[in-house]
């Protein structure tokens, strides 16, 4: 029953995340709560143990956060990314929720129309896309792919979508960018 617990306290985080971070609520919470809330949250991605659900409403809440506090006080959200992904190894259940949390992330600042946060994502936006189109290209040149195709087809469009979005979101002009020319390419 551990697991239905910590579902429904991954719900009530997400759920109450607008309040934390208006403005103008005496409840916002302070930098260190949101450093300490984000280290914590990370922290459950390396937990592999966690069923899908709860790591999915962990990703949500995460991207939620990501889409307040970006750039401004949390200008580190896609080196801390790039360091979970080192961390883990590939064909595992924690890269693929890393990468449910880069697509949440970048779901979420689509929906914003904040100009610094889509001034500071093109910086990173380029090595963001060539990372998920090396991984692309990784899973299907896997000498497993087709004893796997099941498990892999989802995670390979999992990857399309994210970079779908990355040049959507990030990319200022796909002729100067030379992963999404050679993806576009005929």
């Amino acid at each position: 029953h551990n697991d239905d617990l910590l579902l429904m306290c991954a719900i009530l985080l997400k759920n109450s995340l607008p309040k934390l971070y208006q403005k103008n609520n005496i409840t916002q919470i302070t930098l260190q709560e949101q450093q300490q809330l984000r280290v914590t949250l990370f922290s459950f991605i390396h937990n592999i143990h966690l069923n899908e659900k709860i790591m999915k409403q962990i990703t949500y809440t995460l991207s939620m956060i990501a889409r307040k506090t970006y750039p401004q006080s949390w200008d580190t959200l896609f080196f801390d990314l790039a360091q979970l992904l080192q961390k883990c190894t590939r064909h595992s259940k924690e890269e693929k929720y890393i990468f449910y949390l880069l697509y949440d992330i970048l779901e979420e600042f689509s929906k914003s129309s904040i100009l610094i946060a889509k001034k500071s994502f093109e910086s990173v936006a380029t090595e963001l896309l060539d990372y998920v189109y090396k991984s692309v290209l990784f899973y299907l040149n896997d000498e497993h792919l087709e004893t796997n195709m099941n498990q892999y087809h989802e995670f390979i469009i999992l990857l399309l979508k994210c970079m779908e979005k990355i040049i959507i979101y990030g990319v200022p002009s796909l002729s100067q960018n030379k992963t999404a020319a050679t993806f576009f390419a005929d």
